[in-house]
Order: C-alpha cells, then sequence, then structure tokens
C-alpha cells in the first residue's frame, strides 16, 4: 500500500486548493492519516479535527462535488472503501489524560489490536486510569512527558485500541515506561500485556508511518 499512498498524498498536494474548497465546506480543519502495520495486515489510522468530524464524514460521502468524487475513487480503490457511504464506525472515547497547552514536537495515532475476547477487560483498564488510579497515572504522563488519549473501535476483522500520543521525544517515553518499576507504570504493563499482547517492559513495536498532515 505505501507505493500507492505515496502516490495518492502527491496528486492530492497538486490539487491543493481544490482539497482546501473541500475541507471548508465539510468544516475540517486538519486532516492526518498514518501506515501501521499489525500482524493482522497494513492499516491506515486518519485522523479529521474540526467542528463537527462526524457530521463532515456524512456530507464527504453524499458530495458530488468532482474533487470529492475524485478523492473518493481515488481512496477507495486504494483501500476497498466505498467512500460514498459515510464511514460507519467511530470510535469509543475511554480516557483522555491531561492536556498539556504547549505544542508538541511529535504526535502519532497507532492502532492495536485488541486480543480476542479482551475489550471489556480493556475497558476495566481506562476505569482504572480514569477512577482510582487517576494519580498515578498522571504522574506516569508527567514523568514520561507524554499525553494520551484512547479510543476503542470495532472493526471486521475485531476490535482495536486507537492511542493518539503527543511528546517531545516519544522514544524518550516510551523508554521512561519500559524501565520503570513504579507501582502504577507496572500493573499497566501487566494489564495490557494482557489485553494487547504487547509487553511495553521490552522495545516498544514500530510507530506508525505518517503519511501526510493537511491544515486548512
Amino acid at each position: 500500500m505505501r507505493d500507492d499512498a505515496d502516490r495518492f498524498v502527491n496528486e492530492v498536494a497538486e490539487r491543493r486548493e481544490e482539497w482546501l474548497a473541500s475541507r471548508r465546506r465539510l468544516d475540517v480543519t486538519r486532516e492526518r492519516g498514518w501506515l501501521q502495520a499489525t500482524p493482522q495486515g497494513d492499516l491506515f489510522v486518519l485522523m479529521l479535527e474540526g467542528t463537527d468530524p462526524v457530521a463532515g464524514n456524512v456530507a464527504f460521502a453524499a458530495s458530488r462535488e468532482p474533487f470529492d468524487v475524485w478523492f473518493k475513487e481515488r481512496a477507495g480503490a486504494m483501500m476497498a472503501v466505498d467512500f460514498d457511504q459515510p464511514i460507519p464506525v467511530h470510535p469509543e472515547l475511554i480516557y483522555t489524560s491531561v492536556p498539556d497547552d504547549s505544542a508538541a514536537e511529535q504526535a502519532v495515532a497507532v492502532a492495536i489490536p485488541l486480543l480476542p475476547g479482551k475489550t471489556d477487560a480493556h475497558r476495566r483498564i481506562a476505569a482504572e486510569v480514569n477512577g482510582p488510579r487517576r494519580a498515578g497515572f498522571d504522574a506516569f504522563h508527567e514523568h514520561a512527558g507524554v499525553t494520551e488519549d484512547w479510543w476503542i473501535q470495532p472493526t471486521p476483522m475485531g476490535d482495536l485500541v486507537l492511542l493518539y500520543l503527543e511528546s517531545d521525544d516519544l522514544a524518550a517515553a516510551m523508554a521512561h515506561l519500559a524501565r520503570s518499576r513504579d507501582d502504577t507504570e507496572v500493573w499497566f504493563k501487566e494489564a495490557t500485556l494482557d489485553t494487547e499482547g504487547i509487553d511495553w517492559s521490552g522495545p516498544p513495536p514500530a510507530l506508525p508511518e505518517q503519511l501526510f498532515d493537511w491544515r486548512v
């Protein structure tokens, strides 16, 4: 998919003014995409910002504007998705950390498949860090220099947990988590090993590759 995605990004860049007009109609102010490798195959992670991205998604699906039609056909052929239909599933926000108002140097969206039958267990992790473990988890973010949001998204291949991370140094933040012996952070690593199958005490999985960051 990567080569075709690069060509598509270049084609959109050549039609920048049409893209701007399209997103202004949809009230979308920023559009970012990452390519995420998983054991189940490559995933494309899309993040939209605007007044109401869900309404923008519905309007985009219905649009017959020439650029929108081209965009939907081109992206749909690449991803095997019918963009004339609204994207049917919107993720469920289950956790958001204390925001940092400063501009982070790095940001990434990550898609992690949950192990079969572990979705409710992952929701319980979110309930813990939203509740009795909130102070300890806030301290982790401060020490690691990272903020994060979590969503759960059902897909035909199974449920995913979507993470959005911001940090001035994502590698350093992950290294902090890997070596930490703090009670809350050790609990978190053990709990997510059970739901994600990823051992955050070891080398982290490869981060997704950002394909584009388009701003109106």
